[in-house]
């Protein structure tokens, strides 16, 4: 059973985002593997020219230019080729750039987004800039400024074609991107349903949860970080900063996850840096309503925190694991692993030949390994727990059910007298009916045990057909049953019991071995006299003997 469960589990959390994952792969090269006109790159031979300094210079794209001022303009100019192409389309993206694109001095094309009521940013974006169909040997002028320092210098490939062909290649620069996305959103699905159905179990594990956040949050940043949700939302400031939250946002339920799961020694530090990450979030949200500081930069900040937290998950997993705790020892490896993945973007981000154009795709893989072995692990566990608890609940059950009538018994039919002592003042009106199934003895001592049962059991099935639609039947004694009726008014309970004894002569009209006869006694609470239901029991008690001593004396003179 534990095999078939762990087997269950892989398949759920494991296989089925891979296969999902390799399934939009295959299809998205073999869409892409269509005949199309491939788009030319025309990224050699510019001539950049930056404001304020005299002489131009021949470049070659992507490049970095270093230390050129916020709000600078540079000016990338050359000669398109001669090239046969319909429709023909001049493409490039674009890192925090206003843009403006001129052919032959005449302008075909310019990027500025609105002012907008906090920040100053104009997104990064993609342009598709349509070219006359002409366009041999003209003269292009790219011309690009950034609010930004840090994005002013970067300056991204051009590459010439028709439209189809440039989305095309967009497409199959980030589908798989995509696909990965959409896998660790998978997943968090499948986390979140794991924590409903166990809450439906009545298992709380609020650890689930977290981590079905931290799925969320991480499939929304990487569809936000591809170019390719452009596309579907045209609108690049919103994106990033949709990104930037949700990547701002990514550690905070990462670390109540590492607390609340694996419960470590010294929580500590994860508190500080929980509170920490709310603390930076909060400040840059802030910062970017006022329009002090946009999110954007205050990227390395986060970069700063991360690397903080990586070293000190990474301790406490360390002392975890010697101190014992064989629980978070898989959790740790995987932190491992996917800490060496940020930190190899991080130091990507900063250092490559090409900085802040990094996709980030060694934190992408290892963010749906990470997530993959953590959920498996944690969902094997609650699982587990899940077990126990049905077996705590069937015992639970065993204990407040009769075994042979399956009704309540004499344990659960006390606690709901005292619950119901504890507010009788708000009881509108309550009845108690006491019944008693006559000659259980008789049958068991001529008939055998076996048809005692059958006779308890025709009477149950009697019951449950008429006073079970008015109230909760209890089975208080061997052959003695209760019943609480709330609510009801008692004309409409007596026409009730005289369904019951029409049923009981049908029953006793028919060829059996024995004969159903039933007493019963019924008291009602009132309030101002009853201060609790003990004494209404005690009438509705006396009430079913006086019934049972007439049923006798009928049968004696009869």
């Amino acid at each position: 059973m534990k095999k078939e469960r762990i087997l269950g589990i892989a398949f759920i959390l494991i296989l089925v985002p891979v296969l999902l994952f390799v399934l939009i792969s295959s299809f998205a090269h073999s869409s892409l593997s269509l005949d199309t006109e491939k788009p030319i790159d025309v990224s050699h031979s510019w001539t950049c020219s930056i404001e304020g300094k005299d002489a131009p210079r021949s470049l070659d794209l992507p490049a970095v230019l270093n230390d050129i001022p916020k709000n600078t303009t540079i000016q990338l100019t050359r000669v398109l080729p001669k090239a046969n192409i319909s429709s023909p389309t001049l493409f490039f993206k674009t890192e925090e750039h206003r843009v403006k694109v001129l052919f032959n001095g005449s302008t075909i094309y310019e990027y500025s987004p609105k002012a907008r009521s906090f920040g100053s940013s104009p997104g990064s974006a993609i342009h598709l800039v349509h070219l006359p169909d002409n366009f041999d040997n003209g003269y292009i002028k790219i011309i690009l400024t950034s609010p930004y320092k840090q994005f002013s210098g970067i300056l991204q490939q051009v590459y010439l074609g028709n439209r189809n062909s440039h989305i095309l290649m967009l497409l199959d620069q980030d589908l798989l991107p995509f696909a990965l996305a959409i896998a660790i959103l998978f997943e968090g699905f499948v986390l979140a349903f794991i924590y409903v159905s166990l809450r439906y179990s009545k298992i709380r594990n609020a650890g689930i949860l977290y981590l079905a956040f931290f799925s969320f949050l991480a499939g929304l940043w990487i569809m936000c970080e591809r170019m390719l949700s452009l596309l579907f939302v045209p609108d690049p400031v919103f994106i990033l900063n949709l990104a930037l939250i949700s990547l701002y946002c990514l550690p905070i339920p990462l670390l109540l996850f590492i607390q609340r799961t694996y419960c470590p020694k010294n929580p500590n530090p994860l508190v500080v840096l929980s509170w920490a990450y709310f603390g930076f979030l909060l400040a840059s949200t802030l910062l970017q309503l006022f329009n002090l500081v946009d999110y954007v930069l205050v990227l390395p900040v986060f970069h700063a925190l991360t690397t903080v937290t990586i070293a000190v998950i990474g301790w406490l997993g360390f002392h975890e694991v010697k101190s014992g705790n064989k629980s978070i020892k898989a959790f740790f490896y995987a932190c491992t692993v996917f800490g060496f993945f940020i930190l190899t973007d991080i130091l990507l981000y900063y250092f490559a030949s090409v900085p802040k154009m990094s996709s980030h795709s060694f934190f992408q893989i290892g963010m749906l390994g990470f997530i993959l072995v953590t959920g498996s692990s944690l969902g094997e566990n609650l699982f587990h727990l899940r077990e126990i608890h049905i077996r705590n609940d069937l015992l639970l059950s065993l204990a407040y059910t009769d075994g042979l009538t399956r009704l309540k018994n004499r344990r659960s039919f006390d606690d709901m007298i005292e619950a119901l002592n504890s507010h009788l003042d708000q009881e509108d009106a309550i009845h108690l009916i006491i019944l008693d199934i006559n000659n259980l003895k008789t049958v068991n001592d001529k008939l055998g045990h076996s048809q005692g049962d059958c006779l308890i059991l025709e009477g149950v099935k009697l019951l449950r057909e008429t006073l079970g639609k008015l109230g909760e039947i209890y089975r208080i004694g061997g052959d003695e049953f209760c019943v609480i009726i709330r609510g009801m008014e008692e004309e409409a309970i007596n026409d009730t019991l005289s369904e019951l004894f029409e049923k009981i002569d049908r029953f006793n009209s028919t060829a059996h071995m024995f004969s159903i006869s039933i007493a019963y006694g019924m008291a009602a609470y009132q309030k101002g006299v009853d201060t609790a239901l003990n004494s209404v029991f005690v009438r509705a008690d006396r009430a079913m003997y006086v019934c049972k001593d007439n049923q006798k004396q009928i049968r004696v003179i009869g």
